[in-house]
């Protein structure tokens, strides 16, 4: 009986002293590691914007890029059709390829490309060639003086111009 008292006031003396304690705000001290929210969102947002920016840096890089590229297409297909008056299966391949590239170019630029309503200006396949080169190579110009941050109209008509012209070539192509 005095084990089992003795037991019971323990207990209720332990218990007395746990609830005379005074409350503490916080049970788990932070040591350092609760800092100011905004300080972090800031941070956050500056490291986002500036991924952004790396991407869009790229992106821009990649569409002169291509620009060169397709200037360099264009005026290999030239002299090929320059030396043999004609259109050879590797130039056809080139032809492809400098469509995809260009469709590539309207997209970064933001464009779209409807040829329902376009005709091309040229009546031979000499005349459409030499128009490929000169509207590739101004569009590469375009794409030069093009910053990062605008959109050119003056490009997405010309690569419209260039779509425009390849595929007159490729039907004239097809129908020899």
């Amino acid at each position: 009986m005095r084990l089992v008292f003795a037991t019971i006031l323990f207990i209720l003396a332990n218990a007395v002293y746990a609830f005379s304690q005074v409350p503490v705000d916080d049970p788990f001290p932070d040591f350092g590691r609760n800092r100011d929210r905004s300080e972090e969102t800031r941070m956050i947002r500056e490291m986002l914007s500036k991924q952004e920016s790396a991407r869009e840096k790229k992106k821009f890089a990649e569409l002169q890029q291509r620009g060169e590229q397709a200037l360099i297409i264009a005026k290999e297909i030239n002299e090929s059709f320059a030396k043999n008056k004609t259109l050879t299966a590797s130039d056809r391949k080139k032809l492809d390829e400098l469509e995809k590239l260009i469709k590539k170019l309207q997209d970064n630029l933001g464009a779209d490309f409807d040829n329902s309503d376009l005709t091309p200006d040229s009546k031979s396949l000499d005349d459409a060639i030499t128009k490929l080169f000169e509207n590739v190579s101004q569009l590469n110009e375009q794409i030069k003086k093009m910053s990062r941050f605008s959109v050119s109209v003056e490009a997405i008509e010309t690569s419209n111009d260039v779509l425009t012209i390849l595929n007159f070539i490729k039907t004239s192509f097809n129908q020899k």
